[in-house]
């Protein structure tokens, strides 16, 4: 994000108007021009020029209490648009990841069903060779069937 009057002064936001005078001090004796050595060139002026401009302009901002109270409406409706806008871009980020693993749960789910149709077959298969191979198996099962069903109807 970018910097703020108050990140520029080095003060907080609920900074009183003593603090803003005294941070704009503190700033102003190292970023001051005039502060320059005879061996700074103009590029190093013409920065520190703007760095004090820059430094100047927030204090005037920020101790005036009309000015400070319009300029933090702007940093809040800026905070509350970048906030929208992140809300926004994770909510479509969500909602395609959603998207996403649902499609992929299908699949998945389509990948077993065809799986277990497989394994059914293959069950079937083997149980149809079995009771090929062993035909008393087949008229085991019936007996069973028959007793379970006898005893039942002699247990009502």
């Amino acid at each position: 994000m970018a910097m703020t009057f108050y990140d520029l002064l080095g003060i907080p936001k609920c900074a009183t108007p003593d603090e803003v005078r005294l941070g704009f001090k503190k700033k102003a004796l190292t970023t001051h021009p005039d502060k320059l050595g005879p061996d700074a060139t103009l590029w190093d002026r013409k920065a520190a020029e703007t760095k004090f401009r820059n430094l100047h302009e927030a204090f005037e901002t920020l101790s005036d209490p009309a000015k400070r109270r319009a300029y933090d409406m702007r940093l809040e409706a800026a905070a509350r648009f970048l906030r929208t806008g992140r809300e926004r871009e994770f909510d479509t980020t969500y909602a395609e990841h959603i998207k996403k693993s649902a499609e992929q749960l299908n699949v998945t789910l389509q990948e077993i069903s065809q799986t277990q149709q497989k394994l059914n077959g293959m069950v079937d298969d083997l149980l149809k060779g079995l009771r090929e191979a062993n035909p008393e198996w087949e008229a085991r099962k019936l007996e069973a069937l028959r007793q379970r069903e006898a005893h039942s109807t002699r247990a009502s």
